[in-house]
């Protein structure tokens, strides 16, 4: 009697064909699409997505090396998607190609920290560095990570310590738990100036709540570390208004005398003084950013209306700290200075006074320079703006 048994397909060869039919089908379906469509770059994004998704591992590494030349396209949300579900590949070589991806997407709202922070323990250095990046990158919406960001502020890899400040300075003010740490990180004389520099530039970022900061920020400013200067500097002044405890130590940088710059050419030594230091302009800015409480650093910073490096930034400066008794009669004398840049410069801040400033701005509008009464005017209606000095202006 014939075997009438039907030879069947093991379980393990019909498994392995399905790529191969999947690949073949995906091929097929290609082929019925309109070339108007496929010329579409979210069509292909979508054709490629769809590969990922069903194919095998050598599909699916071709389809992520097709997908990655939509980084810079506007379809970066179809490529954080496919770089997201590739973290939980089964395939280490496509998790590593998806997170060596994903800082060149920069802040993408389809990028998903949880996924991303599980990774931050990995025992990859190069996947650990490109996690920390991608991180700092997403802002405040990657504060969840922070917890496990700070552990990585030890890691025995000095290039993943300070990707991790960078991160911590992009996340901003959701980094507030990272605050005592980094303080630590500032008074350690073992770590390199730069790394204290990304430290005070991520307290800065913080904003107002790195203010039981301020105190060792200060007691940097007084190494006089020519390098980390400027960045705790701007820390202060990032901080705000709860660094006024700051004000004496800035007006000390800005008194200290600029260094003097030797050139030698043809054996004859040339010395000139250096234009202001970083830090000077520095303390500057963020003196007008502490406001109010900065005005006994106002005498200290009318010098610095002539200089054309600071001008600008002093005016700004003045502005913000307000109006002041000791302000307008310094400002004064300078509505006749002999540079138009510096009598513009003091009337457009003699403008930000209010009533107080309206008497000299008055004789300023009668002065014979075309320029000057122009400013004048402009400086008059800022305060008339203010509805300030309706009740003292002629009639």
């Amino acid at each position: 009697m014939a075997d009438t048994t039907i030879e069947t397909e093991t379980p393990k060869i019909a498994a392995s064909r399905w790529p191969i039919r999947i690949f073949v089908a995906l091929l097929l379906f290609s082929t019925l699409i309109p070339v108007e469509w496929y010329r579409n770059p979210r069509v292909r994004a979508q054709f490629y997505r769809a590969v990922f998704i069903l194919g095998s591992t050598k599909l699916r590494h071709w389809s992520l090396d097709h997908l990655n030349d939509f980084q810079l396209s506007m379809e970066k949300d179809i490529l954080a998607d496919c770089y997201c579900f590739a973290l939980s590949d089964e395939e280490k070589s496509i998790r590593n190609q998806a997170i060596s991806g994903l800082p060149f997407l920069g802040r993408h709202r389809g990028i998903s920290i949880r996924a991303l922070s599980s990774r931050l323990t990995n025992s990859d250095s190069v996947v650990r560095h490109c996690v920390v990046k991608t991180l700092g990158y997403q802002g405040e919406r990657a504060a969840p990570a922070v917890p496990m960001l700070i552990k990585l502020l030890t890691d025995p890899d000095v290039e993943i310590r300070f990707a991790t400040l960078e991160a911590l300075a992009g996340i901003g003010r959701g980094a507030v738990l990272a605050e005592p740490m980094l303080t630590k990180i500032l008074l350690d004389p073992s770590r390199s100036w730069y790394c204290r520099a990304e430290a005070a530039k991520a307290l800065g970022a913080i904003g107002p709540a790195s203010a039981p900061a301020v105190p060792a920020l200060i007691k940097c400013l007084k190494t006089r570390d020519s390098e980390f200067l400027p960045h705790g500097v701007e820390a202060l002044g990032d901080i705000g208004p709860k660094a006024a405890a700051a004000v004496p130590a800035l007006i000390e940088i800005l008194i200290t005398k600029p260094p003097i710059m030797i050139d030698t050419f043809d054996t004859i030594q040339y010395k000139w003084p250096m234009s202001p230091s970083k830090a000077k302009i520095a303390a500057i800015v963020a003196l007008g950013k502490i406001g109010p409480a900065a005005a006994p650093a106002i005498p200290k910073l009318v010098a610095f209306l002539s200089n054309p490096w600071t001008g600008e930034a002093t005016i700004s400066a003045l502005g913000k700290i307000g109006p002041n008794s000791t302000t307008i009669p310094i400002l004064i004398p300078f509505l006749s200075h002999s540079d138009l840049d510096i009598r513009q410069r003091t009337i457009l801040v003699l403008g930000t006074m209010g009533q107080s400033a309206l008497p000299a701005l008055l004789k300023a509008r009668k002065n014979e320079d075309p320029a000057m009464r122009e400013s004048s005017n402009k400086a008059i209606t800022i305060i008339e703006a203010k509805g300030l000095s309706k009740e003292l202006m002629p009639k």
